[in-house]
């Protein structure tokens, strides 16, 4: 009885062929989305990740990018205008400190009073303002290199 069970639950396997190569099995699928993926189409990325989600990705990470900029141009003019002086556009680099501080510290929900929270966006900002002007070339200089190897790798 076990043999013939074992039988069935092998001959009932089911083979995928790549999603872009139909005439070609699949050796691996996609980490994001699944599809079969045969060799030539997994061997483009370190990790097995089909185009369609390549591209994906890249345009996420561009309208990511687009917002950060946007945010940290909106932070420095209105800075310029309430100080009055150009200096004020050096503020621009604090959504890339606060990105980065975002991403080292708890994702928790902090239970405090309005004055604590005041203090907590104060010294966060204070804090952004530091680190963002070494997050900001850190993040253009991981920005253009994805840009650059997704081309290279969707052609």
């Amino acid at each position: 009885m076990f043999v013939i069970e074992l039988y069935f639950r092998i001959e009932r396997r089911v083979i995928m062929n790549c999603f872009y190569h139909g005439d070609r099995a699949a050796t691996v699928t996609c980490q994001s989305c699944g599809r079969g993926l045969c060799t030539e189409c997994a061997s483009i990325t370190d990790t097995p990740v089909c185009k369609d989600c390549i591209q994906d990705y890249v345009r996420s990470e561009k309208a990511e990018m687009l917002k950060t900029i946007v945010i940290g141009l909106i932070i420095g003019i209105a800075l310029s205008v309430f100080i009055g002086d150009i200096k004020g556009l050096c503020f621009g680099w604090v959504p890339f400190g606060w990105k980065s501080l975002n991403a080292v510290t708890p994702q928790v929900f902090l239970f405090l009073p309005l004055v604590g929270w005041v203090i907590y966006f104060i010294i966060k900002f204070v804090i952004a303002f530091f680190i963002g002007w070494v997050a900001l070339p850190i993040k253009i200089y991981k920005w253009i290199n994805l840009f650059r190897n997704a081309n290279n790798v969707l052609g």
